[in-house]
């Protein structure tokens, strides 16, 4: 059985704020345009880890946004092919 789970720890970032702390982390600049909201987009969206959090007694290990994305290029880089998607598997 498959099921999706959010990671979160309950505070929304904006993408323009997500893509500073990842230039500020990462040392480059993030080129990004300015553009008005698509019809349909959600003006605030915020993950519930609440079915994470039940099923696999999961808890966020950080809450600060520079700290998520430092300890997430650290992974990365750590990788032996950072270039090429990460495979999790699940058995059990």
């Amino acid at each position: 059985e498959s099921v999706t789970l959010n990671c979160g720890y309950g505070q929304g970032r904006s993408v323009r704020e997500v893509l500073a702390a990842v230039g500020a982390a990462s040392g480059r600049t993030i080129p990004t345009v300015n553009r008005p909201r698509r019809p349909g987009d959600l003006p605030r969206m915020v993950a519930d880890s609440h079915r994470l959090r039940g099923l696999l007694q999961w808890t966020p290990r950080h809450a600060d946004l520079a700290t998520i994305v430092r300890s997430a290029l650290d992974w990365e880089q750590a990788q032996p092919n950072p270039s090429e998607p990460a495979s999790i598997s699940h058995t059990g």
